[in-house]
């Protein structure tokens, strides 16, 4: 838990988080979590995802989905 609310407090501070988390884009077309953003908690070391999205103009973090990789991702258009 406290790797969770150190990640969300850097994110809300300066807009990111370190690479140790290891963010990306996701892109997959068609898949629901297209063009969203996410990081990996604990440094690989469990399977918590964090899929989240920015506004452009207002200073706003949109947290979309928490949950292991096997809840966030199935099927075809995942």
């Amino acid at each position: 838990m406290n790797d969770l609310l150190s990640a969300f407090d850097l994110l809300i501070k300066t807009g990111q988080v370190t690479e140790a988390y290891t963010p990306h884009l996701l892109n997959n077309k068609g898949g629901n979590y297209n063009n969203l953003l996410e990081f990996h908690l604990s440094d690989g070391k469990v399977d918590v995802l964090v899929i989240y999205k920015t506004h452009h103009t207002n200073p706003v973090i949109r947290f979309v989905r928490i949950g292991p990789h096997s809840q966030l991702f199935q099927g075809k258009y995942h």
